[in-house]
């Protein structure tokens, strides 16, 4: 990580294909019930999500419930207060599903830490946006296959004959 030159803001320098747009960062602080924490978020993005463990939610203001992650059973907060958070964790951290426990230590034993591709949300719509497109083109073929045509089109015709 590198600093920079806004304080607490920090940079990572990792390469980033065209069209890959999203960053999970996970990292863990020490629970105690009914602390209170308070965050700043850098971009502007509107999907910014806080994650509590099973048991323990989140109290605090512009946050809207999501319910429960199935896999992990991890409780899931939508954030639409803007660019500071501060919020009060309440509750006892319950341990994981044996699913998912078995799950999390065959990831964590094989490679450690690991960086995940998620494409784009646009990505999902590709049949439709080339549906969409096919659609254009051959309209457009259409529209010009039964165009009459005009005067210069016929004389260029004719003296092609000649």
């Amino acid at each position: 990580m590198d600093k920079t030159s806004t304080p607490d803001v920090y940079a990572v320098d990792f390469p980033v294909k065209p069209g890959e747009t999203r960053f999970d960062l996970t990292y863990t602080v020490p629970y105690t019930e009914s602390a209170a924490y308070a965050g700043k978020i850098v971009t502007k993005d509107d999907d910014t999500y806080l994650i509590s463990a099973n048991g323990v939610t989140i109290q605090g203001d512009h946050l809207n419930d999501l319910g429960l992650e199935p896999r992990t059973q991890a409780h899931v907060y939508g954030f639409t207060g803007g660019a500071a958070y501060k919020i009060v964790l309440t509750g006892t951290a319950q341990a994981a599903p044996p699913a998912a426990a078995e799950n999390a230590d065959a990831g964590d034993s094989e490679s450690g830490q690991r960086i995940e591709q998620i494409m784009p949300r646009l990505y999902g719509q590709t049949k439709l946006i080339l549906a969409l497109a096919l659609g254009i083109l051959a309209l457009g073929l259409a529209l010009l296959y039964r165009a009459a045509p005009t005067a210069a089109t016929k004389e260029a015709n004719d003296r092609g004959r000649r």
